[in-house]
């Protein structure tokens, strides 16, 4: 007991409120398959997912990176991508489970996309 309270004397136990499940959007920067947009209209797409996930989870955190997949016919596209990531509960996460799908799927119908990246806990997901 007396070992274990210097311990945490020493280094303090607590960080705050922590969240152990993560949800992110890949955010395309092309239409209709491998046509680049705009970058004006790039940053109005990050802006949507961007307040979305805010929205839904109270804050996010998002990564550029660049993004490759195999079209429907058979080609290779690089891209640039946003990653719009938010941690959450066990219980939000599966509470706003349909309202994301919905929003993806919107964004992938105004966006002219074959399918929209959703990365959950771990696991990716193409919602077309």
């Amino acid at each position: 007991m007396v070992v274990r309270k210097r311990l945490l004397q020493r280094h303090p136990a607590s960080f705050g409120r922590g969240y152990a499940h993560e949800i992110a959007i890949y955010v395309p920067s092309t239409r209709k398959g491998s046509t680049p947009i705009s970058p004006r209209a790039f940053h109005k797409r990050e802006r949507e997912v961007e307040r979305f996930m805010a929205g839904e989870y109270g804050g996010d955190t998002a990564t550029r990176g660049t993004g490759d997949y195999l079209s429907r016919a058979h080609k290779l596209v690089r891209e640039p991508v946003e990653i719009v990531k938010s941690f959450t509960t066990a219980h939000k996460l599966h509470d706003t489970a349909r309202d994301v799908k919905r929003f993806v799927k919107s964004e992938r119908r105004k966006w002219g996309q074959e399918s929209i990246g959703v990365e959950r806990d771990g696991h990716f997901y193409f919602v077309r």
